[in-house]
Formats: structure tokens, sequence, C-alpha cells
């Protein structure tokens, strides 16, 4: 053993009596300890102590120095199966005998371990004997001779409908290796007939042109979406790739749940839609766009109305019909001409398009109307910030054939459900506020509903008070403990903030951080909450335990600023605290964009000592795939899938894929929402390291979190 601190020798004694090798290697990759079961297996000759390992075992596979690298760096842990490297380190069950050596088929564990310095512990576990039962048993069960007439007439009427079906039916087990397939599932994945058994139906699927390969978890994202799609999506559209070919046609698939020989399996149905993409792309050139400005036209429009009310009736949301008619366009038409007219459109078209969501529409009824539909909206109120935009798009003069052209418009609002269960009733109702702003002032905007009104000038008051409570400091946090599930270890805890206003009383969180988000208060609030949490840091913390982390929530807004990192490191550094103490709370959404600049800003809060944990995991219904390509250490299950556990099996089996897609990517996983035992106990049998929520403790302020933190050690004493 290395020079240092020696453990006492019953310590060692125990280490060299168990059936596992360890190897301890330091930040430098030197071997600084090595029990005796590596002795006995190792053919390696002297003595290997202090000794880089890759000197000592120069021909590791590259996954496991990965491994060990990321340990040492990043303090993250890892398994490696004996299905991918059977035999990573080279120990020999009878190393003496050079004719009947025989190597130890391993797994290997590789862990980190953070004590007077960053080290990292290598697990050997020999498993040959199970590797060679389970060969037996496979070999035994190749040669079984089976002769079920029963299941032989079930599976031909079964592959009858199969064979009738236009569309690919695909049958995949609950991993997605696939087990049954049709005619045409053949044709369109494979030209050699017979070939897709067992293959695992990933390798075959682009999620927004991502393969769903090996290097991103693909076989684990495969069985860790099958439910969630089963579940919660009618249908997705995905790129498919057939085997052996470069090229991919568009694809519609649909999931659903089946349970074969008591196993549960999946329906796949697999549809090519590349002609429908063709005819429809066709149709929107042709019919549904307006010629001058190459805006949707009315067609159009009323069909994306149509749908939008159809997705805000199932998912309880909000839609908003703005129509803007330009004021005055009529004498500049006249005056100057038809040419100018159209080139005065054209302007406007391109200044309203740059102002909104990628998800929303304007188009062009014809004339000076224009439509713009806002879908998928939170708060209805927020149709009149959108509105003010607009209004402001035309206070700047319009240059057109050295003409300084101001025009202004007035616009009228209609909302789904209060004005209207159609596109026709949303327009009518739209167009009449649209009339009322023309008969009173022009250049402004007006809600088709009188209570509407009165909401967005509540909603604009909200946006003077936060000013108000900043300025007057109303903000103060409030902590929710995060245990493990047996009550014993405390993992940290979240911060959350409150405002209590001094007429109103408390407001919610739910009303007023949009509102933030949106008028850029956000940034503000978010000093005020670090502020407070350091300074409850600064004084508690000789009290917490040494792990001790607050998850701190990140907005959007500043996630991206240019200034995030730099003002969080000012004020740790205002109160010397580490970043060790902070838990950056992303949500799914932030991370989704992908981009060269997302992935640098966290390899940088990582080497700066932060955690970064995905917040609300689950509710993205995207892909998975940026479990791997980005620094992260912690999931937080959302509480839509804790509340109906454990009698509602789909929430389980929810629960048990990402808890098994956690454990198997070395993430540390919380449940949030967590409010009956039977939650707490099921969750504590699938492994889940941390809970989170009322069955524990609700968010407290400060002197209470920090009684009930007293109280919390004095059990442990």
């Amino acid at each position: 053993m290395a020079q240092g601190n020696t453990p006492p020798g019953y310590l060692i004694e125990a280490i060299n009596r168990t059936d596992v090798g360890m190897i301890v290697i330091n930040c430098r990759s030197e071997i600084v300890f090595i029990n005796d079961w590596i002795k006995a297996h190792c053919i390696v000759e002297g003595n290997i102590d202090s000794k880089p390992i890759t000197e000592v075992f120069p021909e590791l596979p590259s996954r496991l120095n990965r491994a060990m690298e990321k340990a040492l760096n990043l303090r993250r842990a890892a398994i490696l199966s004996n299905k991918l490297n059977p035999a990573p380190f080279p120990f020999y069950r009878d190393k003496q005998s050079t004719k009947e050596r025989t190597l130890i088929s391993q797994v290997v564990k590789v862990k980190p371990i953070n004590v007077d310095g960053q080290f990292c512990l290598i697990e050997i576990i020999d498993i040959s004997e199970s590797v060679n039962r389970e060969t037996a048993l496979h070999q035994l069960a190749s040669e079984a001779n089976l002769k079920a007439d029963q299941i032989e007439a079930q599976e031909k009427r079964i592959r009858g409908i199969f064979e009738s079906v236009k569309d690919a039916i695909i049958i995949v087990d609950a991993g997605g290796l696939i087990q049954m397939f049709n005619h045409t599932a053949n044709e369109l994945l494979n030209s050699a007939t017979g070939t897709l058994s067992n293959i695992n139906l990933h390798q075959f699927l682009k999620e927004k042109n991502q393969p769903l390969s090996e290097a991103n978890g693909g076989a684990n994202q495969m069985a860790a979406m099958l439910p969630l799609w089963a579940k919660y999506a009618d249908s997705i559209e995905l790129e498919v790739t057939p085997h052996g070919k470069d090229s991919s046609f568009s694809a519609e698939l649909s999931v659903n749940t089946v349970e074969l020989s008591e196993q549960r399996h999946f329906v796949v149905v697999l549809r090519d839609i590349t002609e429908r993409k063709q005819y429809e792309q066709q149709l929107e050139t042709m019919a549904k766009f307006d010629e001058l400005t190459s805006l949707p036209n009315r067609t159009l429009l009323m069909d994306r109305i149509q749908s939008a009310i159809g997705r805000a009736r199932r998912f309880d949301n909000n839609v908003a019909i703005i129509f803007l008619d330009l004021d005055r366009f009529k004498i500049i038409n006249d005056t100057l001409g038809h040419d100018t007219g159209d080139k005065l459109l054209q302007l406007v078209a391109t200044r309203l398009s740059k102002g909104i969501r990628e998800l929303d529409t304007v188009a062009r009824l014809g004339g000076d109307e224009f439509v713009i539909l806002l879908e998928n909206l939170e708060h209805k109120e927020h149709a009149a910030h959108v509105a003010e935009k607009i209004v402001s798009v035309f206070e700047s003069a319009f240059d057109i054939d050295g003409h300084q052209l101001f025009v202004t418009g007035s616009l009228g609002i209609a909302t789904y459900p209060e004005n209207g269960e159609t596109a026709y009733d949303l327009i009518k109702c739209a167009d009449t506020a649209m009339y009322a702003v023309k008969d009173s002032s022009r250049n402004n905007y007006m809600f088709f509903s009188e209570k509407m009104n009165e909401n967005a000038k509540k909603r604009l008051e909200l946006e003077a008070e936060l000013r108000v409570a900043l300025k007057e400091q109303q903000f103060s946090i409030v902590l929710q403990p995060q245990l493990s599930p047996d009550n014993k270890i405390l993992h940290g805890a979240e911060v959350l903030v409150r405002w209590y206003h001094p007429t109103k009383g408390f407001i919610s969180p739910v009303d007023f951080i949009p509102i933030a988000e949106d008028s850029g208060f956000i940034e503000q609030i978010f000093d005020t909450v670090l502020t407070q949490a350091c300074q409850f840091l600064a004084e508690y913390k000789q009290i917490l335990p040494p792990h001790f982390r607050m998850g701190v929530n990140i907005s959007p807004r500043q996630f991206s600023s240019e200034t995030f990192t730099q003002r969080f490191m000012t004020v740790l550094e205002r109160y010397q605290l580490e970043t060790r103490y902070f838990e950056l709370e992303l949500t799914e959404g932030m991370l989704m964009k992908q981009t060269d600049k997302t992935i640098a800003l966290l390899r940088s809060l990582v080497e700066k000592g932060f955690v970064i944990s995905i917040d609300d995991f689950g509710t993205g219904y995207s892909s998975l795939a940026y479990l791997t390509r980005f620094p992260l250490h912690t999931l937080k299950i959302d509480r839509s899938f804790i509340v109906d556990l454990p009698d509602d099996e789909e929430a389980a089996l929810v629960c048990k894929s990402i808890i098994g897609l956690a454990k198997n990517l070395g993430l540390i996983l919380i449940a949030e929402g967590v409010e009956t035992q039977q939650q707490n106990d099921f969750l504590a049998a699938e492994n889940c390291d941390v809970i989170q929520g009322y069955y524990f403790a609700k968010p407290m302020p400060v002197d209470e979190f920090v009684n009930w933190l007293d109280t919390l050690n004095g059990e442990e004493d």
C-alpha cells in the first residue's frame, strides 16, 4: 500500500478477506492500494504500488478508462457489464498453470471517493460461475424441441392478421427487441426476409434528426420511451432508416401495450407518410398561402385555429386571436398606388412574423386585414403583451421607394373558450373588438370580453407591483427538505421563493413567476433568492451535513444570460461559500436546444463545482439522448408520475423505467411531490435515492427549517 494515512490493520484484514477485487487509484491514475484478491489472480510480476494503472494493465478497454476519468474528474460512478466486456482485467482463476489459465468473467464497478483528495475505487466481481450456468441453460434451451400446436396455430392466425394490414406492425419486448413483424415491416425496414428478429427497434429510428444509437443510450432510451409513448402520445412522427441504407423516410408511429406470455410487450404500428408529407406540402404551397405576403391565408388559418382549439380542449390551455386592421391604409393605396400598398403589406407581414413565437401564426385574410393566432397560452392575459408588441411594430416608418410611410393598426382580441368554440366564432368576436377600437382611439387593442380587459389590467398592475416588491424587499425564501426514504439522511433542500404583498397577502409563484420571466424581473428576483440562501448557509452551515446541497431553480431567461455565471459567483464570493453547496435545477426544455453554447456552459458550471439537476423529468416527451451528452448529476421525477403511485400500474412502470435509467447512468434520483407512506415505500423499494414532499415536510421559512433540523438531529442522537 502507498504511503499516507494507513487504515487500521483490522480494516485491511477485512478488505483482504472479501471475494471482491479492489483497486484504489489517485487523481494521477496511480495505484495506491490493492487487496489480496488482486494479488491472487493477477499475473503481473513485482510491486505495482504507485504505478499508473494504465502501465500495469496497458490493454484496458477504452470504456473503462473513460469511466475512471469520469470518477476522478466528474465524480460519477459507472458499471461495466460483462455483456460488453467479459474480462476487462487480465485476472485468471489459476494463474500458476500456464496451460490451464482461464480468464475470470467480471463485472467492474467504478466509484468516486473524495477523502483528503479525489480517488477512484475499482471493484472487480467474479461472475464466472453465473456466466457458466447461463451458458449451460441457454444451450439446453436451444436444444429443446418446442412442438406446441396451439401456439403454432395462434401464431398463424396472428400472422394472417399481420399480413392483411398495409401498415407495418411490429411487436417488441419491454426493451425494444423485435419479436414479431409483418411483411410490410420487413419491406420497410429490411430487404432480407427474417432478419428483423431480435434487432432493437432503436437502430432504425431517428428523433429530430438524432439517431437513437448506442452512443447516446439508444437501447436504454427505447426501453424508457416505449411506456411513455404508449401512455401519453397518440402518434409520433420519426425518421426511419432501413437496415443497410443511408437514406431515411418520414413515418408515423403509434404504440400500444399488450401482454404476451404473461410478459409486457408493445405493439408498434409504423406508417410511411412520405407521400402524405409531399402532398401536404404541395397543398400548402398551392392553396393555403397568400400569394402576396407568403403568409397563411384564410383557409390555412381556419384549420390552424380549429386544431389549436382541439389541443387547448385536450390539454386545458388557452388560445387567443388578434384581428389587426391597418388604419387609413386606403388613403395610402389610393394616393401612392396599389404597388406601394402591396409593398407596405409585405413589410407589415415581415415585421409581424418576427415578433411572434414559432408555434404561433400570422395570417393575411385579404386587403389590409391580418390575424395572429396565439396558442398554448398559460395565461390569457399574455395576448395583451403580444398586442402591445404589435402596436409598437408600427412606431417606426416604412421606407418604400423613397417614401417614409407611417401607419398604425387597430387590434381586437378574442379568446377560447370564453368567446367561442369554433374558429369562425373567434374571428367574428375579434373582428367586433377591432371595430370597437377603430370607433374609439385607433392604434390600440381591446379584448372582446370586458372581463378579459380587467384581467389584462390586473396582470399589468401585477407587473408594476413586482417592481415595487423588489425595491421594498417583499420576497423571501422557504426551504423544503430532501431526505433519504428512511428519513435518516438529509440530502439537502430546495429553495423556493415567496411573495407576501403588504395588502394582498400571499401571491402564488404560479401568478408572478411567468410575469417576472416575461418582464425581465426574474434575474433580480433570483439575485434576492440566492442572497438569502447564502445568508442561511453562512449562518448555519456548521450544523448542516457535509454533503448538504441547496437546489435552486434556474429560469430559461437566466440560463441564456451572458452574465449568469458571473452574477452567481459574485454572490458566493461575497459570502465565502463553495459552489458544492448548490444544485442548479434546469428543465428539459432548456437543454433540448442542444447548442454548443449550452454544452459549454454546463461543462463550465461543473468544472466550477456546481451539481446539475434536471427538474420535472419526464414531462418534456423529448429525446433522452441529452442524458449522456450533457454533464448531469441528478434527475427529479416530476410529481405527476408520483401522485398515482403505487396503485396505478402505468405510473409504476414509468417510475421504474426512469429509476432504472438513472441507475444505469450513475445519476442520483429525487422524487418530488411524495405525500403518502405508500408512495414513499414504493420508491424506497425501487431504490430511489432521495424523497421530497409533504410526507416528510412542507416548504418552511428559514427559522422554522432550523428548528426542524434541530428536531431531526435530536432523533438521530
